[in-house]
């Protein structure tokens, strides 16, 4: 399965001068050009955007990010939409990512960054678990899987289900490592080794009466689920791995792997 990387974007260089630019909370930047216009800026959930703050004119509106990253220095914000501080381009260290009050990745363009958001049991968390494991003694990787009381799984309400109806108990879950962007054994590797613990297309199925409604093939960063599911649900025509209510009828929906999945594919640590 493909996973979803990114590294440094390709923007505008908006080629503004400013007197001053700092960091105003934990996702806003402020500062004034050295014409006297104030400029803001906001980076949170992987969109940066910058305008002017008199008129509210926008200069940049652009995706580089993963819906989870929001820290960035004011010294990379100016990096990236070519931006300088009383003539001068913006050093960055190390170090000042490193110790970055909101956090901060590396936006060099040296680093690749992956995100991967899923749905994931524990079963699924153990087999990524002791990936991530093997995949940090070479580069840095983390998995994070936050689990609340003893299940995780979320139905709408109101919603009956039909007897019988069973729902696989996941938690969101997120994969994250690094891989040299001159490296690209790196990122195949990384790769190779998460991509069969996870799946991205399912079969949207009525629960009421089984009839396929529709396929889903996931986004570049969400929708993916463990693979263990694949062979969870094949024992039984009544497993689904999420179950809603259709947004068009209000009927309950559950999502399937694809028929075409076979639990041999399952990926196994």
């Amino acid at each position: 399965m493909e996973l979803f990387w990114f590294g440094r974007p390709v923007l505008p260089q908006l080629g503004i001068d400013l007197a001053a630019f700092d960091q105003a909370g934990v996702f806003l930047y402020e500062g004034v050009t050295t014409g006297g216009r104030p400029i803001r800026a906001k980076y949170r959930s992987g969109a940066l955007r910058i305008g002017f703050g008199d008129t509210g004119e926008e200069l940049l509106s652009a995706r580089i990010g993963g819906g989870l990253d929001y820290g960035m220095l004011p010294e990379q914000v100016c990096d990236l939409a070519g931006m300088t501080v009383l003539g001068r381009a913006p050093e960055i260290s190390p170090e000042a990512i490193a110790n970055a009050r909101y956090g901060a990745i590396d936006w060099s363009g040296k680093t690749l960054h992956l995100r991967q958001r899923m749905s994931v049991t524990e079963e699924g968390e153990r087999r990524l678990q002791a990936a991530v494991d093997e995949l940090a003694r070479c580069w840095p990787a983390r998995l994070t899987v936050p689990r609340h009381g003893p299940g995780a799984r979320i139905i709408q309400a109101p919603l009956t289900l039909p007897a019988g109806i069973e729902v696989a108990d996941t938690a969101l879950g997120v994969v994250s490592a690094e891989a040299p962007s001159d490296d690209p054994e790196a990122r195949k590797t990384i790769e190779a080794r998460l991509g069969p613990l996870l799946f991205k297309t399912c079969d949207v199925i009525d629960v009421a009466d089984g009839r396929a409604i529709r396929r889903n093939h996931g986004s570049a960063e969400r929708g993916a689920f463990s693979s263990d599911l694949i062979a969870w649900c094949a024992a039984s025509p009544a497993r689904y791995f999420g179950v809603s209510a259709d947004p068009e009828t209000g009927r309950p929906v559950g999502l399937r792997p694809p028929v075409s999945a076979s639990p041999a594919r399952v990926g196994r640590a």
